[in-house]
């Protein structure tokens, strides 16, 4: 608009436009050239809560009259931030007819925006309900919004009663993004095992992005990471240090982590990683290319002494020689951990010479073994010779595995009936 028509004043250090008389309708020329070009508008309250609210802006443009039906006639994505319900009616100045995607903030008074009620049936170009920001709901409203088939983000504050009743199989099944606050707060952070269990039921929805006010780690059970491919790749195999965060999670039952280029882990990280998670049942450190690891089979003993539930177990590791401890060992001796049942050793390589040895020390700490996976076929393709040989000597270990275990237990009985003959009668 021409220059004459505003002044710029100072409120509160902030440049502010005031208008200096009337809008006539020549000042609208060198508006309806642009506007066709603006395609996206975000509207929201100025960032200086002392600045003159932007209503006065709309008002303008209201009382003045808008040449045509449309300000914007070429509109398609309209964000509106605005949480005064003052602000509601002003809305329509923008909705035009190429409308293509709405975001609306919350009000602050809970309501719905009253648009809600037509936008659907007045823009055609609407077809999707997808991300919600709304400050309460109670049951039956969780249960709606649950059933809406395109809905991908929800952020709200959850009711006090019970969840369990809500949900069923059919809910949320496009749901990639939540973030909700319940009305009382945990300290321990107990409102959030309510809301997993919710989502347990509803077919557990991939959620992409999750946020709560309150620590998880006492909730968290089961923690499954997958890193895009890079074409070509460009990224270091993973340090260990990128695992130290999640050591908090102590409750961890499950974990699952795939990455690119695999793993820079020694011995001692891996033994971090088993003692912070003792609870685990399954664990896997996938990757989706042949890398040459630092940790050993020693690392096996950590998840053995450390994680009695554990039953399968994936891991890449230097299987050519099995080497001794490292300075004086202060662990007391442990039986052997009885529920592991599948190691997948990946793309582990070994030599001849380690068989014999390895097999010896699976055996010693691990005495319910039932199979040994490699990655043949995978990153070991059926040409790829060395691939197959490393193969077959772990179909070697775990042939003479069962043999181990049973010459182990055999041997222990034959200990404990001489320490028991040398007691005192």
């Amino acid at each position: 608009m021409p220059a004459d028509l505003w002044a710029t004043t100072y409120v509160y250090g902030t440049p502010t436009l005031t208008p200096t008389r009337k809008i006539v309708p020549s000042d609208w020329d060198r508006v309806l050239i642009y506007a066709p070009r603006v395609k996206s508008l975000f509207c929201d309250n100025p960032l200086n809560p002392k600045s003159p609210a932007t209503i006065a802006v709309y008002q303008t443009l209201q009382h003045e009259g808008v040449p045509g039906n449309y300000l914007l006639p070429n509109l398609e994505h309209l964000w509106w931030q605005h949480d005064d319900p003052a602000y509601s009616p002003f809305i329509d100045l923008f909705l035009g007819p190429r409308i293509t995607s709405i975001k609306l903030g919350p009000r602050n008074d809970g309501r719905c925006h009253p648009a809600l009620a037509t936008l659907g049936q007045t823009h055609p170009g609407l077809r999707s309900f997808e991300e919600l920001d709304i400050r309460t709901v109670d049951t039956e409203t969780l249960k709606y919004l649950g059933h809406l088939p395109t809905l991908k983000t929800l952020r709200t504050i959850l009711p006090p009663t019970p969840l369990s009743a809500v949900a069923d199989s059919s809910m949320f099944s496009e749901l990639r993004g939540l973030s909700f606050w319940p009305e009382q707060q945990d300290p321990d952070g107990g409102e959030i095992a309510p809301l997993i269990a919710l989502l347990r039921t509803c077919n557990n929805p991939p959620l992409t992005s999750f946020e709560a006010p309150s620590i998880v780690h006492w909730n968290l059970d089961q923690l499954m990471l997958e890193f895009m491919d890079m074409e070509p790749p460009v990224l270091p195999p993973h340090p260990g240090r990128f695992f130290r965060p999640l050591f908090d999670f102590t409750r961890l039952t499950v974990v699952e982590i795939q990455v690119p280029a695999g793993y820079d882990l020694d011995d001692a990280t891996v033994e971090d990683m088993a003692g912070a998670w003792p609870n685990l049942e399954e664990f896997g450190l996938r990757a989706r290319s042949n890398y040459e690891p630092r940790c050993t089979v020693l690392s096996l003993q950590s998840f053995a002494r450390h994680c009695p539930r554990l039953w399968v177990l994936a891991i890449t590791l230097d299987a050519s020689a099995v080497p001794g401890p490292q300075g004086p060992s202060t662990d007391a001796p442990f039986p052997p951990q009885d529920k592991l049942k599948c190691l997948n050793v990946a793309s582990s390589r070994t030599s001849d010479a380690s068989v014999a040895a390895v097999a010896a020390f699976i055996s010693s700490i691990f005495s319910n073994l039932h199979e040994i996976m490699t990655d043949e076929g995978y990153l070991w393709e059926e040409d790829d010779e060395v691939g197959r040989q490393h193969h077959q000597r772990w179909k070697e270990i775990e042939r003479l595995v069962p043999g181990l275990v049973e010459r182990h237990r055999k041997e222990l009985e034959i200990l404990e009936t001489e320490l028991y003959a040398l007691k005192p009668i």
